[in-house]
């Protein structure tokens, strides 16, 4: 973004749009890199499908993303096009997956913001990050150039969805805001995991049938790494021999799927060719509708772990290889890492493959550790039922906004 523009959008048009009118029942929505994806992207359907009181518009920057939308019957426009800067100026609540950059930053300073994120879990995120890429940016928060060019990252929202105690007050402390303005509700991407009529609905959206008849058969293991800012080639360090784990995978007739974070700058291309039971998760293809299809997960320190866990009870390999510099260099960790993990434990790439090859990866998870991990993220020790859609909604149609002190005149923050 050039600066002009910056300034334009950040300096006169977000002011503005303080004061134009907001419209109850209009609600914005959009997710990150203008795709449809995320928690906005779940509640947006519910909502598209079952509260006629509230209109649901999708905003994006991608005329790909508008046609699916429309093609689908759903309201969707592009952020600056006429109709979209209507949308975005009038919306009196904002829906996101990351910052007000995923709807229109520029236009939404009058609007309510529902920040969804993008999962419960153990890293320090935002202003409680100490280390890391967000840590040196709120450091620089003095500085005119860096407010300019991320003034999305620094915008308090007005709610956070959050999904039990121990997630409400560590996004109260990661957005600096009152924990009061952290509903405990659920995560909307996890509903299709629990109402077979909203799966149905979310299966639209992609040839899941292709990657149903890919994997009909095999036993799935899903390795899906978080995102390290060191841009460094994950799958190379993380499985620098692939015939060795194609070999691991053959004793329980296993499939690899290769789900890595759309920022990596990891390499597959052409080396995955050569082997049957190793490739890559279609791109495009949202995960949630078929999560709990998976018969194991390999993962790290993602907060895919607690999504896989909230509906699944076997199959979970943690595959911290490289631990001590994670935590040093790119999150520290809000909890303790032994503490907040369950399943086969896999420290290098050789035992990995001991773990796959002896079947151990798909063991059952023990019931008290499980029990206790799912109370800590999701509020309860049972599997997630409750649909969080219905939830978010009402919630948020019935909030009365922050408080106010006439006699200050200014928002009140409750105390946490």
């Amino acid at each position: 973004m050039s600066v002009l523009l910056a300034l334009l959008q950040r300096c006169v048009l977000f002011p503005l749009s303080h004061l134009v009118p907001r419209r109850p029942g209009l609600w914005a929505f959009g997710a990150p890199q203008d795709g449809f994806s995320g928690n906005p992207k779940h509640l947006f359907l519910w909502v598209s499908e079952h509260r006629p009181d509230v209109r649901a518009v999708w905003l994006t920057g991608s005329p790909a993303t508008r046609r699916l939308l429309r093609e689908h019957g759903y309201r969707c426009e592009l952020r600056w096009s006429l109709a979209g800067v209507a949308v975005a100026a009038r919306a009196q609540w904002h829906v996101v997956a990351n910052d007000a950059s995923d709807t229109s930053l520029a236009l939404s300073g009058g609007a309510r913001l529902l920040n969804t994120w993008h999962g419960v879990g153990i890293k320090n995120i935002l202003r409680g990050a100490t280390v890391g890429a967000n840590a040196g940016l709120y450091r620089r928060l003095w500085r005119p150039d860096v407010y300019l060019r991320s003034a999305h990252r620094f915008r308090r929202p007005a709610l956070v969805l959050a999904t039990s105690p121990t997630m409400a007050a560590h996004f109260a402390r990661s957005f600096d805001i009152p924990i009061e303005r952290c509903p405990q509700l659920g995560y909307p991407r996890l509903d299709a995991l629990v109402d077979e009529d909203f799966r149905r609905l979310c299966l639209r959206f992609g040839d899941y049938d292709a990657l149903r008849r890919r994997c009909a058969g095999r036993t799935v293991y899903l390795y899906a790494p978080t995102l390290r800012d060191d841009d460094a080639d994950v799958l190379a360090e993380a499985v620098p021999d692939l015939a060795a784990l194609s070999e691991a995978l053959r004793p329980t007739g296993g499939l690899l799927l290769l789900k890595l974070h759309p920022f990596t700058a990891a390499r597959v291309g052409e080396q995955l060719d050569a082997f049957d039971d190793v490739a890559v998760w279609p791109e495009g293809l949202d995960l949630y509708p078929v999560l709990d299809e998976v018969d194991c997960l390999i993962t790290d320190y993602s907060s895919l772990l607690y999504d896989y866990i909230a509906v699944r009870d076997s199959g979970v390999v943690v595959y911290a290889y490289d631990y001590e510099r994670y935590v040093a260099q790119d999150r520290d960790l809000a909890l303790p890492f032994e503490e907040n993990v369950t399943g086969q434990r896999a420290d290098a790439f050789e035992q990995l493959c001991e773990v796959l090859r002896s079947g151990r990866a798909l063991a059952a998870l023990p019931p008290q550790e499980l029990a206790a991990l799912r109370t800590r993220f999701w509020g309860a020790p049972g599997p997630v039922r409750r649909m969080a859609g219905p939830a978010v909604t009402d919630f948020a149609l019935a909030w009365p906004g922050p408080r106010r002190s006439a006699r200050a005149g200014r928002w009140t923050r409750p105390r946490r």
